[in-house]
């Protein structure tokens, strides 16, 4: 019923697996992500970033370690605070060197 309430924003996710999400493309917050690793562990990182990096060297704004066939989710209350945009990205290296694995399913929601 939650998606009943007025002025709750919807939940968008990614339509099949991918490698990274635009939560949202300018600043703003986010209230709240989940993502699905899939058959693969790796580590997902949040970049203060209005498009989807490439692979490399990164410092993204908080990273979680996901094991293989597990779900993250998080909410943030109050809501995270970005000044260019928010993406999610999934890779199989260190949590400071992005190495894009097109294997998870990403969802989020912004206010």
């Amino acid at each position: 019923m939650s998606n009943l309430l007025v002025g709750t924003p919807a939940l968008t996710a990614s339509a099949a697996n991918a490698s990274s999400f635009v939560l949202r493309a300018s600043a703003g917050d986010v209230d709240f992500f989940i993502f699905n690793a899939g058959g693969t562990s790796g580590w997902l990182m949040l970049h203060d970033l209005a498009a989807a990096p490439t692979n490399g060297a990164r410092t993204p704004i908080l990273v979680w370690q996901v094991p293989a066939g597990s779900t993250i989710d998080r909410g943030f209350d109050p809501p995270l605070r970005v000044t260019n945009g928010a993406v999610l990205t999934f890779s199989t290296t260190g949590p400071t060197t992005l190495t894009l694995s097109a294997t998870g399913w990403f969802g989020g929601r912004i206010v």
